[in-house]
């Protein structure tokens, strides 16, 4: 499908924009593509970049490899104009890109068409994203004064974890700002407090929440298992700012873990989801840097440590297997640290005197 007349195709313009509202423009790694495909080959012509995207593989879908359907290319030409790399008055007018886009443009050469975000490509669209309205629409939500932040920092010293308690649908015949949407998630910073916030699912749940976890400015933690490990429901699925701060020393998160035991003397066996939902959180740590350093201070201290092999029958999904689609990359297997081809799912901590 050619979207030749572009102007003409958007005759019914409110009716697409609340629909377009309610898509998901998840995948921040097609923007930076589509971005570098305009600037690179100098396009400007909308039509002109769709084709490009298509013939590239960026407009395409992940498992099926078919083209992108209307309203999933406009959303993606929404978010340019939305993350303000797209200076245009309108979507029917030419690409106008700023100069963000080709500073962006510029640094991915190497990586774009790639799932990888590289750290200078993230400042870039960290700087976008508390410029464009997912500051208020999102980020606010992190802040108990709901005020917006006005840069990563602000974000990091500010921000609390967010709690997500559930989804729900919108009551037939119910109208309001509350009900913006026809389905919302309730968050809240406080889940013994009552005082719950309503999103948009569409909008806070996948494209906003996606996006700031691909560029490490918030984590997530929702493990399948937390109730089992003694999670309460409301507090099972966090998302927390990411902090800026050099990670502890091997040493220092040594006597971090051993904070969290009452008695130090004897053996303790520590879960890694319940590590994950304390000193992770505790940290702001991501979970894969968390892993990084816990594997670390594992080999530096393996008179002390041990990764145990857990009961994998009782862990969901399959952790093991190396290749996951990109749509995974926030799944259940992300929870666990994998040598070898082993899931360790435990951490025995072994009394520090211990010769």
């Amino acid at each position: 499908m050619r979207l030749i007349n572009l102007p003409a195709n958007l005759a019914k313009r409110q009716d697409l924009i609340r629909t377009v509202s309610s898509s998901r423009a998840d995948r921040i790694v097609r923007l930076r593509d589509l971005i570098s495909l305009g600037i690179s080959h100098n396009v400007r012509d909308r039509d002109s970049l769709i084709e490009l995207a298509r013939a590239s593989g960026t407009f395409v879908t992940e498992k099926s490899n078919r083209p992108f359907d209307y309203s999933s290319i406009y959303r993606y030409l929404a978010a340019l104009l939305f993350l303000k790399f797209d200076l245009a008055e309108n979507i029917s007018s030419p690409v106008v890109w700023s100069p963000e886009a080709k500073r962006l443009a510029y640094i991915s050469q190497s990586s774009r068409f790639s799932n990888q975000i590289t750290k200078e490509e993230k400042e870039i669209l960290i700087t976008q994203i508390f410029r464009s309205g997912a500051n208020a629409q999102f980020l606010t939500s992190f802040i108990p004064n709901g005020q917006e932040p006005k840069s990563r920092r602000d974000f990091e010293t500010t921000g609390r974890p967010l709690y997500v308690l559930g989804i729900k649908k919108r009551p037939t015949g119910t109208a309001g700002k509350d009900w913006s949407s026809d389905k919302v998630v309730e968050v809240t910073l406080d889940s013994s407090a009552g005082q719950v916030q309503q999103k948009a699912v569409m909008e806070f749940l996948y494209t906003y929440r996606l996006w700031c976890l691909d560029i490490e400015l918030i984590e997530e933690i929702n493990v399948k298992e937390a109730a089992r490990i003694g999670v309460p429901r409301a507090q099972s699925h966090i998302l927390y700012p990411v902090t800026m701060q050099a990670p502890p020393s091997p040493k220092e998160f040594l006597d971090l873990l051993y904070d969290l035991v009452h008695d130090d003397t004897k053996p303790n066996v520590l879960s890694m989801p319940k590590l994950l939902y304390t000193l992770c959180v505790d940290l702001r740590m991501t979970v894969q840097h968390f892993k990084a350093l816990m594997v670390e201070t594992w080999e530096t201290y393996r008179h002390l440590l041990h990764l145990e092999r857990g009961p994998g029958i009782l862990i969901k999904g399959d952790l093991a297997s190396k290749t996951k689609d990109y749509s995974e990359r926030f799944g259940n297997h992300r929870y666990y640290i994998n040598i070898d081809g082993t899931v360790r799912s435990n951490l025995i901590l072994r009394p520090r005197n211990e010769n």
